[in-house]
Protein backbone atom coordinates (compact mmCIF):
# COMPACT_ATOMS: atom_id res chain seq x y z
CA UNK A 1 0.00 0.00 0.00
CA UNK A 2 2.76 2.44 0.92
CA UNK A 3 4.45 1.83 -2.45
CA UNK A 4 1.23 2.75 -4.23
CA UNK A 5 0.99 6.02 -2.34
CA UNK A 6 4.69 6.69 -2.99
CA UNK A 7 4.06 6.34 -6.74
CA UNK A 8 1.18 8.82 -6.45
CA UNK A 9 3.48 11.23 -4.61
CA UNK A 10 6.20 10.79 -7.23
CA UNK A 11 3.90 11.38 -10.20
CA UNK A 12 2.12 14.36 -8.66
CA UNK A 13 5.46 15.90 -7.62
CA UNK A 14 6.75 15.48 -11.15
CA UNK A 15 3.59 17.10 -12.48
CA UNK A 16 4.05 20.18 -10.31
CA UNK A 17 7.54 20.92 -11.60
CA UNK A 18 6.68 20.10 -15.20
CA UNK A 19 3.86 22.67 -14.98
CA UNK A 20 6.11 25.25 -13.31
CA UNK A 21 9.01 24.82 -15.74
CA UNK A 22 6.72 24.84 -18.77
CA UNK A 23 4.66 27.83 -17.62
CA UNK A 24 7.41 30.33 -18.42
CA UNK A 25 7.81 28.85 -21.90
CA UNK A 26 4.05 28.95 -22.45
CA UNK A 27 4.02 32.66 -21.55
CA UNK A 28 7.14 33.49 -23.60
CA UNK A 29 5.39 34.17 -26.96
CA UNK A 30 3.49 37.05 -25.31
CA UNK A 31 5.44 38.11 -22.21
CA UNK A 32 9.00 36.89 -22.85
CA UNK A 33 11.23 35.15 -20.33
CA UNK A 34 12.45 38.14 -18.34
CA UNK A 35 13.33 37.70 -14.69
CA UNK A 36 9.99 39.20 -13.64
CA UNK A 37 8.16 36.48 -15.63
CA UNK A 38 10.16 33.82 -13.83
CA UNK A 39 9.55 35.59 -10.50
CA UNK A 40 5.81 35.73 -11.14
CA UNK A 41 5.65 32.06 -12.09
CA UNK A 42 7.85 30.79 -9.26
CA UNK A 43 6.28 33.05 -6.62
CA UNK A 44 2.68 32.30 -7.58
CA UNK A 45 3.31 28.57 -7.93
CA UNK A 46 4.86 28.50 -4.45
CA UNK A 47 1.92 30.51 -3.13
CA UNK A 48 -0.50 28.05 -4.73
CA UNK A 49 1.36 25.09 -3.23
CA UNK A 50 1.41 26.73 0.22
CA UNK A 51 -2.30 27.57 0.18
CA UNK A 52 -3.18 24.16 -1.24
CA UNK A 53 -1.13 22.37 1.38
CA UNK A 54 -2.69 24.39 4.21
CA UNK A 55 -6.24 23.83 3.01
CA UNK A 56 -5.49 20.20 2.16
CA UNK A 57 -4.20 19.58 5.67
CA UNK A 58 -7.43 20.92 7.16
CA UNK A 59 -9.70 19.00 4.81
CA UNK A 60 -7.81 15.70 5.04
CA UNK A 61 -8.59 15.35 8.74
CA UNK A 62 -12.28 16.05 8.21
CA UNK A 63 -13.07 13.78 5.27
CA UNK A 64 -14.46 10.33 5.91
CA UNK A 65 -13.17 9.06 2.55
CA UNK A 66 -9.84 10.84 1.97
CA UNK A 67 -8.83 8.47 -0.87
CA UNK A 68 -11.87 9.50 -2.90
CA UNK A 69 -11.03 13.17 -2.43
CA UNK A 70 -7.37 12.52 -3.25
CA UNK A 71 -8.17 10.90 -6.59
CA UNK A 72 -10.78 13.53 -7.40
CA UNK A 73 -8.32 16.35 -6.80
CA UNK A 74 -5.74 14.70 -9.02
CA UNK A 75 -8.23 14.26 -11.88
CA UNK A 76 -9.42 17.86 -11.53
CA UNK A 77 -5.82 19.08 -11.53
CA UNK A 78 -5.11 16.98 -14.63
CA UNK A 79 -8.04 18.62 -16.43
CA UNK A 80 -6.83 22.10 -15.50
CA UNK A 81 -3.30 21.32 -16.64
CA UNK A 82 -4.63 20.08 -19.98
CA UNK A 83 -6.62 23.31 -20.32
CA UNK A 84 -3.45 25.30 -19.58
CA UNK A 85 -2.02 23.94 -22.84
CA UNK A 86 -4.39 26.26 -24.75
CA UNK A 87 -5.34 28.91 -22.17
CA UNK A 88 -2.32 31.33 -22.17
CA UNK A 89 -3.04 32.59 -25.70
CA UNK A 90 -6.60 33.84 -25.10
CA UNK A 91 -5.66 35.23 -21.69
CA UNK A 92 -2.63 37.10 -23.10
CA UNK A 93 -4.65 38.55 -25.98
CA UNK A 94 -7.19 39.84 -23.48
CA UNK A 95 -4.46 41.47 -21.37
CA UNK A 96 -2.22 43.00 -24.07
CA UNK A 97 -3.32 45.90 -26.30
CA UNK A 98 -3.33 45.22 -30.03
CA UNK A 99 -0.12 46.02 -31.94
CA UNK A 100 1.71 46.99 -28.76
CA UNK A 101 5.23 48.27 -29.59
CA UNK A 102 7.99 46.71 -27.52
CA UNK A 103 9.29 49.98 -26.07
CA UNK A 104 5.84 50.72 -24.58
CA UNK A 105 5.18 47.15 -23.45
CA UNK A 106 7.21 46.90 -20.24
CA UNK A 107 4.40 47.57 -17.69
CA UNK A 108 1.97 45.39 -19.63
CA UNK A 109 4.45 42.50 -19.71
CA UNK A 110 5.21 42.80 -16.01
CA UNK A 111 1.62 42.96 -14.77
CA UNK A 112 0.19 40.83 -17.55
CA UNK A 113 2.48 37.87 -16.83
CA UNK A 114 1.39 38.02 -13.18
CA UNK A 115 -2.31 37.90 -14.05
CA UNK A 116 -1.81 35.25 -16.75
CA UNK A 117 0.09 33.02 -14.31
CA UNK A 118 -2.61 33.51 -11.69
CA UNK A 119 -5.38 32.51 -14.10
CA UNK A 120 -3.68 29.75 -16.07
CA UNK A 121 -1.40 27.90 -13.67
CA UNK A 122 -2.28 28.60 -10.04
CA UNK A 123 -5.61 26.65 -10.03
CA UNK A 124 -4.08 23.23 -10.86
CA UNK A 125 -1.11 23.89 -8.56
CA UNK A 126 -3.52 24.75 -5.73
CA UNK A 127 -5.06 21.29 -6.05
CA UNK A 128 -1.68 19.60 -6.35
CA UNK A 129 -0.53 21.37 -3.19
CA UNK A 130 -3.34 19.64 -1.30
CA UNK A 131 -2.20 16.18 -2.43
CA UNK A 132 0.63 15.52 0.11
CA UNK A 133 -1.55 16.04 3.24
CA UNK A 134 -4.18 13.69 1.82
CA UNK A 135 -1.50 11.13 0.97
CA UNK A 136 -0.21 11.20 4.54
CA UNK A 137 -3.80 10.87 5.85
CA UNK A 138 -4.37 7.82 3.65
CA UNK A 139 -0.99 6.13 4.22
CA UNK A 140 -0.48 6.72 7.96
CA UNK A 141 -2.93 4.40 9.70
CA UNK A 142 -1.18 4.58 13.07
CA UNK A 143 0.15 7.58 14.97
CA UNK A 144 3.59 6.02 15.38
CA UNK A 145 3.90 5.66 11.57
CA UNK A 146 3.18 9.31 10.71
CA UNK A 147 6.76 10.59 10.75
CA UNK A 148 8.30 7.73 8.77
CA UNK A 149 5.53 7.51 6.19
CA UNK A 150 5.17 11.24 5.67
CA UNK A 151 8.94 11.45 5.18
CA UNK A 152 8.83 8.73 2.52
CA UNK A 153 5.91 10.37 0.75
CA UNK A 154 7.42 13.85 0.79
CA UNK A 155 10.70 12.33 -0.40
CA UNK A 156 8.82 10.65 -3.25
CA UNK A 157 7.19 13.95 -4.23
CA UNK A 158 10.55 15.72 -4.15
CA UNK A 159 12.17 12.97 -6.22
CA UNK A 160 9.39 13.34 -8.78
CA UNK A 161 9.96 17.09 -8.83
CA UNK A 162 13.67 16.57 -9.51
CA UNK A 163 12.92 14.22 -12.40
CA UNK A 164 10.28 16.62 -13.73
CA UNK A 165 12.71 19.54 -13.64
CA UNK A 166 15.44 17.88 -15.67
CA UNK A 167 13.07 16.04 -18.01
CA UNK A 168 11.23 19.25 -18.90
CA UNK A 169 14.34 21.19 -19.88
CA UNK A 170 16.36 18.43 -21.53
CA UNK A 171 13.68 16.33 -23.22
CA UNK A 172 10.01 17.27 -22.94
CA UNK A 173 9.91 20.84 -24.30
CA UNK A 174 12.43 20.22 -27.13
CA UNK A 175 10.58 17.04 -28.11
CA UNK A 176 6.91 17.77 -27.39
CA UNK A 177 6.70 21.57 -27.31
CA UNK A 178 4.83 23.45 -24.60
CA UNK A 179 1.35 22.11 -25.41
CA UNK A 180 2.58 18.54 -25.65
CA UNK A 181 4.45 18.90 -22.36
CA UNK A 182 1.30 20.14 -20.60
CA UNK A 183 -0.67 17.20 -22.03
CA UNK A 184 1.99 14.77 -20.82
CA UNK A 185 1.89 16.40 -17.37
CA UNK A 186 -1.91 16.09 -17.36
CA UNK A 187 -1.63 12.41 -18.22
CA UNK A 188 0.90 11.76 -15.45
CA UNK A 189 -1.22 13.59 -12.87
CA UNK A 190 -4.33 11.62 -13.89
CA UNK A 191 -2.34 8.36 -13.69
CA UNK A 192 -1.18 9.41 -10.21
CA UNK A 193 -4.75 8.76 -9.03
CA UNK A 194 -4.58 5.11 -10.12
CA UNK A 195 -2.28 3.70 -7.39
CA UNK A 196 -4.01 5.84 -4.73
CA UNK A 197 -7.46 4.52 -5.64
CA UNK A 198 -6.13 0.99 -6.12
CA UNK A 199 -4.64 1.08 -2.62
CA UNK A 200 -8.01 2.24 -1.30
CA UNK A 201 -9.67 -0.68 -3.19
CA UNK A 202 -11.60 1.63 -5.49
CA UNK A 203 -10.89 -0.42 -8.58
CA UNK A 204 -13.56 1.19 -10.76
CA UNK A 205 -12.32 4.66 -10.02
CA UNK A 206 -8.74 3.52 -10.61
CA UNK A 207 -9.71 2.18 -14.03
CA UNK A 208 -11.43 5.47 -14.89
CA UNK A 209 -8.35 7.44 -13.82
CA UNK A 210 -6.14 5.16 -15.92
CA UNK A 211 -8.38 5.72 -18.93
CA UNK A 212 -8.29 9.49 -18.41
CA UNK A 213 -4.52 9.53 -18.13
CA UNK A 214 -4.04 7.36 -21.20
CA UNK A 215 -6.46 9.57 -23.15
CA UNK A 216 -4.38 12.64 -22.28
CA UNK A 217 -1.24 10.83 -23.41
CA UNK A 218 -2.96 9.68 -26.60
CA UNK A 219 -3.71 13.31 -27.43
CA UNK A 220 0.02 13.78 -27.94
CA UNK A 221 -0.44 12.06 -31.31
CA UNK A 222 -2.82 14.80 -32.50
CA UNK A 223 -1.20 17.15 -35.07
CA UNK A 224 -1.87 20.31 -33.07
CA UNK A 225 -0.66 19.04 -29.71
CA UNK A 226 3.01 19.63 -30.47
CA UNK A 227 2.62 22.74 -32.60
CA UNK A 228 4.12 25.94 -31.25
CA UNK A 229 1.63 28.65 -30.34
CA UNK A 230 1.94 31.91 -32.33
CA UNK A 231 2.66 34.88 -30.08
CA UNK A 232 2.61 38.67 -30.09
CA UNK A 233 5.18 39.38 -32.81
CA UNK A 234 4.15 41.69 -35.65
CA UNK A 235 3.59 40.48 -39.20
CA UNK A 236 2.15 37.52 -41.06
CA UNK A 237 3.21 34.24 -39.47
CA UNK A 238 5.12 31.76 -41.63
CA UNK A 239 6.34 29.31 -39.00
CA UNK A 240 6.52 29.06 -35.19
CA UNK A 241 8.76 26.71 -33.24
CA UNK A 242 9.75 26.03 -29.65
CA UNK A 243 13.42 25.22 -29.18
CA UNK A 244 15.19 24.08 -26.04
CA UNK A 245 16.09 27.74 -25.41
CA UNK A 246 13.18 29.92 -26.56
CA UNK A 247 10.15 30.49 -28.77
CA UNK A 248 10.92 31.45 -32.38
CA UNK A 249 8.80 32.71 -35.25
CA UNK A 250 9.45 33.67 -38.86
CA UNK A 251 7.08 36.38 -40.06
CA UNK A 252 6.64 38.58 -43.10
CA UNK A 253 6.56 42.29 -42.26
CA UNK A 254 4.67 44.53 -44.70
CA UNK A 255 6.01 47.62 -42.90
CA UNK A 256 9.54 46.48 -43.81
CA UNK A 257 8.81 45.96 -47.50
CA UNK A 258 7.63 42.35 -47.11
CA UNK A 259 10.93 41.34 -45.54
CA UNK A 260 11.07 38.10 -43.58
CA UNK A 261 12.15 38.44 -39.96
CA UNK A 262 13.06 36.14 -37.10
CA UNK A 263 11.20 37.09 -33.92
CA UNK A 264 12.09 35.52 -30.57
CA UNK A 265 9.82 35.08 -27.53
CA UNK A 266 7.43 38.04 -27.08
CA UNK A 267 8.79 39.81 -30.16
CA UNK A 268 6.15 42.53 -30.62
CA UNK A 269 7.74 44.86 -33.21
CA UNK A 270 11.28 43.64 -32.45
CA UNK A 271 13.22 41.09 -34.51
CA UNK A 272 16.66 39.45 -34.49
CA UNK A 273 17.32 38.78 -38.19
CA UNK A 274 15.91 40.15 -41.43
CA UNK A 275 15.92 39.02 -45.05
CA UNK A 276 14.65 41.51 -47.64
CA UNK A 277 12.75 40.28 -50.72
CA UNK A 278 15.73 41.19 -52.92
CA UNK A 279 19.43 41.48 -52.18
CA UNK A 280 21.00 41.39 -48.73
CA UNK A 281 21.03 45.03 -47.59
CA UNK A 282 18.25 46.04 -45.20
CA UNK A 283 17.69 49.66 -46.20
CA UNK A 284 19.97 51.22 -43.62
CA UNK A 285 19.16 49.10 -40.58
CA UNK A 286 22.10 48.53 -38.26
CA UNK A 287 23.17 45.26 -39.93
CA UNK A 288 24.32 47.12 -43.06
CA UNK A 289 26.87 49.30 -41.26
CA UNK A 290 29.07 46.45 -40.04
CA UNK A 291 30.01 45.79 -43.67
CA UNK A 292 31.88 49.12 -43.70
CA UNK A 293 34.19 47.88 -40.96
CA UNK A 294 34.69 44.61 -42.82
CA UNK A 295 35.68 46.37 -46.06
CA UNK A 296 38.02 48.74 -44.22
CA UNK A 297 39.63 45.79 -42.43
CA UNK A 298 40.72 43.71 -45.43
CA UNK A 299 44.49 43.14 -45.28
CA UNK A 300 46.61 41.35 -47.89
CA UNK A 301 43.44 40.07 -49.55
CA UNK A 302 42.21 38.25 -46.45
CA UNK A 303 39.58 38.82 -43.77
CA UNK A 304 38.63 36.57 -40.87
CA UNK A 305 35.42 37.43 -39.03
CA UNK A 306 33.65 36.13 -35.93
CA UNK A 307 29.96 36.97 -35.51
CA UNK A 308 28.76 36.53 -31.92
CA UNK A 309 24.98 36.41 -31.90
CA UNK A 310 24.46 35.03 -35.40
CA UNK A 311 20.70 34.35 -35.01
CA UNK A 312 19.41 33.47 -38.51
CA UNK A 313 22.49 34.88 -40.20
CA UNK A 314 21.80 38.40 -41.53
CA UNK A 315 25.38 39.52 -40.83
CA UNK A 316 26.84 36.38 -42.43
CA UNK A 317 24.69 36.67 -45.57
CA UNK A 318 25.76 40.26 -46.08
CA UNK A 319 29.45 39.53 -45.56
CA UNK A 320 29.38 36.59 -47.96
CA UNK A 321 27.59 38.60 -50.64
CA UNK A 322 29.23 42.02 -50.30
CA UNK A 323 32.70 41.34 -48.87
CA UNK A 324 33.34 37.76 -49.96
CA UNK A 325 34.04 38.53 -53.65
CA UNK A 326 36.76 41.05 -52.63
CA UNK A 327 38.95 38.87 -50.44
CA UNK A 328 39.64 35.46 -49.02
CA UNK A 329 36.85 35.48 -46.41
CA UNK A 330 36.26 33.16 -43.46
CA UNK A 331 33.47 33.55 -40.91
CA UNK A 332 32.89 31.85 -37.57
CA UNK A 333 29.27 32.34 -36.51
CA UNK A 334 28.29 31.73 -32.89
CA UNK A 335 24.61 31.14 -32.06
CA UNK A 336 23.47 29.41 -28.91
CA UNK A 337 20.18 28.19 -30.42
CA UNK A 338 20.56 25.70 -33.31
CA UNK A 339 16.86 26.15 -34.15
CA UNK A 340 17.51 29.81 -35.04
CA UNK A 341 20.15 28.65 -37.52
CA UNK A 342 17.80 25.98 -38.90
CA UNK A 343 15.10 28.61 -39.52
CA UNK A 344 17.75 30.80 -41.14
CA UNK A 345 18.54 28.04 -43.59
CA UNK A 346 14.94 27.03 -44.30
CA UNK A 347 13.18 30.42 -44.36
CA UNK A 348 15.67 33.31 -44.32
CA UNK A 349 18.15 32.44 -47.03
CA UNK A 350 21.17 31.49 -44.90
CA UNK A 351 23.43 29.62 -47.34
CA UNK A 352 25.41 26.47 -46.76
CA UNK A 353 28.77 28.02 -47.63
CA UNK A 354 32.19 26.51 -46.86
CA UNK A 355 33.45 29.96 -45.85
CA UNK A 356 30.93 30.04 -43.00
CA UNK A 357 31.38 27.77 -39.96
CA UNK A 358 28.54 27.96 -37.45
CA UNK A 359 28.96 27.00 -33.78
CA UNK A 360 25.67 26.25 -31.99
CA UNK A 361 24.81 25.35 -28.38
CA UNK A 362 27.68 27.65 -27.49
CA UNK A 363 27.51 30.89 -25.53
CA UNK A 364 29.40 33.92 -26.88
CA UNK A 365 31.31 34.26 -23.61
CA UNK A 366 32.54 30.68 -23.81
CA UNK A 367 33.62 31.24 -27.40
CA UNK A 368 35.46 34.42 -26.42
CA UNK A 369 37.38 32.56 -23.75
CA UNK A 370 38.27 29.58 -25.97
CA UNK A 371 38.20 30.80 -29.60
CA UNK A 372 40.52 28.65 -31.73
CA UNK A 373 42.15 31.49 -33.69
CA UNK A 374 42.48 35.25 -34.09
CA UNK A 375 40.19 37.50 -36.10
CA UNK A 376 40.39 40.70 -38.10
CA UNK A 377 36.82 41.63 -37.12
CA UNK A 378 34.67 40.42 -34.24
CA UNK A 379 31.02 41.46 -34.48
CA UNK A 380 29.14 41.46 -31.16
CA UNK A 381 25.36 41.42 -31.56
CA UNK A 382 24.28 39.55 -28.43
CA UNK A 383 20.86 40.39 -27.05
CA UNK A 384 18.28 38.71 -24.85
CA UNK A 385 14.76 39.87 -24.06
CA UNK A 386 14.83 41.86 -27.31
CA UNK A 387 16.78 44.96 -26.22
CA UNK A 388 18.72 43.69 -23.18
CA UNK A 389 22.45 42.90 -23.31
CA UNK A 390 23.31 40.11 -20.84
CA UNK A 391 25.91 41.28 -18.35
CA UNK A 392 28.31 38.43 -19.07
CA UNK A 393 28.66 39.60 -22.71
CA UNK A 394 28.89 43.29 -21.79
CA UNK A 395 31.50 43.19 -19.06
CA UNK A 396 35.10 44.36 -18.99
CA UNK A 397 36.19 40.73 -18.62
CA UNK A 398 34.31 39.76 -21.79
CA UNK A 399 35.71 42.61 -23.84
CA UNK A 400 39.21 41.84 -22.58
CA UNK A 401 38.85 38.27 -23.86
CA UNK A 402 37.67 39.57 -27.25
CA UNK A 403 40.59 41.97 -27.58
CA UNK A 404 42.94 39.07 -26.90
CA UNK A 405 41.36 37.22 -29.83
CA UNK A 406 42.13 39.99 -32.34
CA UNK A 407 44.79 39.71 -35.02
CA UNK A 408 47.18 42.70 -35.25
CA UNK A 409 45.09 45.68 -36.33
CA UNK A 410 41.86 43.76 -35.79
CA UNK A 411 38.63 45.39 -34.62
CA UNK A 412 35.92 44.55 -32.10
CA UNK A 413 32.58 46.04 -33.20
CA UNK A 414 29.51 46.23 -30.99
CA UNK A 415 25.86 46.87 -31.86
CA UNK A 416 24.61 49.13 -29.06
CA UNK A 417 20.85 49.70 -29.05
CA UNK A 418 19.69 52.88 -27.36
CA UNK A 419 17.63 56.04 -27.46
CA UNK A 420 20.10 58.74 -28.49
CA UNK A 421 23.80 59.34 -27.88
CA UNK A 422 23.24 60.07 -24.18
CA UNK A 423 21.54 56.74 -23.57
CA UNK A 424 22.69 55.29 -20.24
CA UNK A 425 23.07 51.76 -21.55
CA UNK A 426 25.02 52.56 -24.71
CA UNK A 427 27.18 54.98 -22.73
CA UNK A 428 28.01 52.21 -20.23
CA UNK A 429 28.94 49.80 -23.03
CA UNK A 430 31.18 52.35 -24.75
CA UNK A 431 32.84 53.33 -21.46
CA UNK A 432 33.53 49.70 -20.58
CA UNK A 433 35.20 48.94 -23.91
CA UNK A 434 37.09 52.27 -23.78
CA UNK A 435 38.54 51.33 -20.36
CA UNK A 436 40.57 48.61 -22.14
CA UNK A 437 41.74 50.67 -25.13
CA UNK A 438 44.47 53.27 -24.53
CA UNK A 439 43.31 55.53 -27.37
CA UNK A 440 39.60 55.05 -26.67
CA UNK A 441 36.87 53.75 -28.99
CA UNK A 442 34.99 55.06 -32.00
CA UNK A 443 31.25 55.58 -31.68
CA UNK A 444 28.92 56.28 -34.61
CA UNK A 445 25.28 57.31 -34.41
CA UNK A 446 23.67 55.29 -37.18
CA UNK A 447 21.26 57.47 -39.20
CA UNK A 448 17.55 56.63 -39.01
CA UNK A 449 18.09 53.89 -36.42
CA UNK A 450 18.03 53.55 -32.63
CA UNK A 451 21.51 52.02 -32.73
CA UNK A 452 25.08 53.07 -32.22
CA UNK A 453 28.09 51.31 -33.67
CA UNK A 454 30.99 51.07 -31.21
CA UNK A 455 34.32 49.74 -32.44
CA UNK A 456 37.90 49.60 -31.23
CA UNK A 457 41.31 47.97 -31.65
CA UNK A 458 43.71 46.71 -29.03
CA UNK A 459 46.77 48.78 -29.95
CA UNK A 460 45.39 52.04 -31.34
CA UNK A 461 42.27 53.58 -32.76
CA UNK A 462 41.17 51.87 -35.98
CA UNK A 463 40.82 53.99 -39.14
CA UNK A 464 38.18 56.69 -38.71
CA UNK A 465 35.30 56.96 -41.21
CA UNK A 466 37.02 60.00 -42.70
CA UNK A 467 40.06 57.80 -43.49
CA UNK A 468 38.23 55.03 -45.31
CA UNK A 469 39.13 54.57 -48.97
CA UNK A 470 35.71 53.86 -50.47
CA UNK A 471 36.32 54.39 -54.20
CA UNK A 472 36.06 50.69 -55.08
CA UNK A 473 33.36 49.79 -52.54
CA UNK A 474 29.86 48.76 -53.68
CA UNK A 475 27.84 51.90 -54.35
CA UNK A 476 25.33 51.24 -51.56
CA UNK A 477 28.05 50.83 -48.97
CA UNK A 478 29.98 53.87 -50.23
CA UNK A 479 26.78 55.89 -49.68
CA UNK A 480 26.51 54.61 -46.11
CA UNK A 481 30.14 55.53 -45.49
CA UNK A 482 29.50 59.04 -46.83
CA UNK A 483 26.53 59.41 -44.46
CA UNK A 484 28.72 58.34 -41.56
CA UNK A 485 31.30 61.02 -42.40
CA UNK A 486 28.78 63.82 -41.80
CA UNK A 487 29.71 66.22 -38.96
CA UNK A 488 28.75 64.91 -35.55
CA UNK A 489 27.84 61.45 -36.88
CA UNK A 490 30.82 59.79 -35.17
CA UNK A 491 33.17 60.65 -32.32
CA UNK A 492 36.04 59.27 -30.25
CA UNK A 493 35.05 58.11 -26.76
CA UNK A 494 37.97 57.88 -24.32
CA UNK A 495 37.99 56.47 -20.81
CA UNK A 496 37.17 58.97 -18.06
CA UNK A 497 37.93 58.75 -14.33
CA UNK A 498 34.22 59.14 -13.61
CA UNK A 499 33.19 56.19 -15.80
CA UNK A 500 31.27 53.36 -14.22
CA UNK A 501 32.53 50.20 -15.88
CA UNK A 502 30.48 47.01 -16.25
CA UNK A 503 32.07 43.93 -14.72
CA UNK A 504 30.89 40.36 -14.24
CA UNK A 505 29.27 41.35 -10.96
CA UNK A 506 27.52 44.32 -12.56
CA UNK A 507 23.99 43.87 -11.38
CA UNK A 508 23.61 47.63 -11.68
CA UNK A 509 23.79 47.27 -15.49
CA UNK A 510 20.73 45.01 -15.47
CA UNK A 511 18.90 47.57 -13.35
CA UNK A 512 19.94 50.35 -15.73
CA UNK A 513 18.48 48.45 -18.67
CA UNK A 514 15.26 47.79 -16.76
CA UNK A 515 14.94 51.44 -15.75
CA UNK A 516 15.61 52.64 -19.29
CA UNK A 517 12.82 50.52 -20.73
CA UNK A 518 10.41 51.37 -17.90
CA UNK A 519 11.10 55.11 -18.31
CA UNK A 520 10.68 54.87 -22.07
CA UNK A 521 7.38 53.02 -21.72
CA UNK A 522 6.09 55.56 -19.18
CA UNK A 523 6.95 58.48 -21.48
CA UNK A 524 5.30 56.88 -24.51
CA UNK A 525 2.15 55.99 -22.59
CA UNK A 526 1.96 59.50 -21.15
CA UNK A 527 2.25 60.97 -24.66
CA UNK A 528 -0.42 58.58 -25.89
CA UNK A 529 -2.82 59.72 -23.15
CA UNK A 530 -2.16 63.38 -23.98
CA UNK A 531 -2.69 62.93 -27.74
CA UNK A 532 -6.13 64.19 -28.83
CA UNK A 533 -8.38 61.48 -30.18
Amino acid sequence: MLLAYWITAFLSGAGVLVVEMTATRALAPWFGQAHFVWSNVIGLVLAGLAIGSTLGGRLADRMAAPAAWLGGMLLAAAGLVAAAAWLPGPVARALLPDALPLEAAYPFLQRGSFVATLLCFVPPVLLLGAVPPFLVRCAATRLEDVGRRSGLLYGGATTGSIVGTFATSYWLIPTLGTRGTFLLAAGLIALAAVPAWWAARRNGAAAAAAGTGLLALACLAAPGSRAATPGAAFGELLVARDSRYQHLEVRTRADLGDARVLAIDEGHDSFQSLTPPEGVLTGGLYYDWFNLLALSGIREGRLSVAVLGLAAGTHARQLLELVGPRCELSIDGVEIDPEAVALGRSHLGLPDDPRLVIHTDLDARTFADHAPRRYDLIVVDCYARQSFVPVHVASREFFAALLDRLAPGGVVALNAFGYGSGDRVTEALAATLASLCPDGVLVANLPRTANQLVWASRERLPPRPSEWATDDWPAELAELAAALRAPGQWFVRRALPSDRVIDDNGGWFDRTQEERLADRAARLLALDRETPR
